[in-house]
């Protein structure tokens, strides 16, 4: 009974009327079916406790995840395998386990769960890049042009072909580069203009005299470079007669530090 109390509760409590007299009396009602379970089960009661206490304490309720954190989950599966065209609302909350009224609710329709999912995935790229930079940058007082370039290459090519959706990933980039793109500025603020600041700061450490345009460049040239040995892995193991394996990913990524130190013109 109070099981079933709670489920229903919290779910209007997330999906329905946001006001602060239903919430509290909500939460009321919760706090009542809480105190009810605490003494079914001879379990000490604190008026402090908040019913999420009552979810972790008790296990009442194993899957605690937001209906915001279930449907970011199910729209980043859904848009990396289907792309943004062929995700319907109903489906993703089917997959997300929520209401369908819930997308409006959180995101305000699927355009801006969209931005969000980018955003988020994107803010944890660039900070996985972000910090394997600065370990580099921070391990001597002016760094080693070529292990910054190396440490760059390793970490895109080494995610990016050992991610399982990584030609998805891949495709939504692309088209978020084109004119179709929906998070455009997402994709810049999050992640491109972030790893961006720090690869060409360490890149002007190690070699103050190359200007900032020709640093810019070149760090296009290189994200061409590894989007390319990406996108083109069944052309390039055809006419190269070699699998992409961790031997020829070292080789590529070598090849690729060769090339950009030299077009740096060190």
């Amino acid at each position: 009974m109070f099981r079933h109390s709670y489920s229903t509760l919290a779910l209007y409590d997330d999906q329905k009327d946001n006001t602060l007299g239903w919430r509290n009396f909500n939460h009321l009602i919760l706090n009542f079916c809480i105190r009810r379970l605490y003494l079914k089960r001879g379990l000490n009661f604190d008026n402090s406790l908040r019913y999420e206490h009552f979810i972790m304490n008790t296990g009442t309720i194993k899957n605690t995840k937001s209906t915001r954190e279930k449907l970011l989950d199910a729209a980043e599966a859904l848009f990396l395998k289907k792309g943004y065209e062929k995700v319907n609302v109903r489906e993703l909350t089917e997959v997300a386990g929520v209401n369908i009224a819930s997308v409006n609710y959180h995101f305000k329709g699927k355009r801006k769960l969209y931005r969000e999912v980018l955003r988020r995935k994107f803010s944890d790229i660039a900070k996985r890049k972000v910090d394997a930079l600065s370990r580099v940058i921070n391990k001597q007082e002016v760094p080693e042009l070529r292990k910054i370039i190396e440490v760059y290459v390793s970490d895109f090519l080494g995610n990016v072909l050992t991610y399982k959706n990584a030609e998805c990933f891949l495709q939504l980039i692309s088209r978020e580069m084109s004119h179709n793109a929906i998070a455009k500025d997402v994709l810049i603020k999050e992640l491109i203009t972030p790893v961006h600041k720090v690869l060409t700061d360490a890149i002007q450490r190690a070699q103050p005299r190359i200007p900032d345009e020709k640093i810019t460049l070149c760090i296009s040239s290189i994200n061409g470079q590894l989007i390319h040995f990406c996108r083109a892995r069944e052309i390039i193991k055809k006419i190269g007669g070699r699998k992409y394996d961790r031997e020829f990913l070292k080789d590529i990524v070598e090849h690729i530090t060769d090339f950009s130190i030299k077009g740096l013109g060190e």
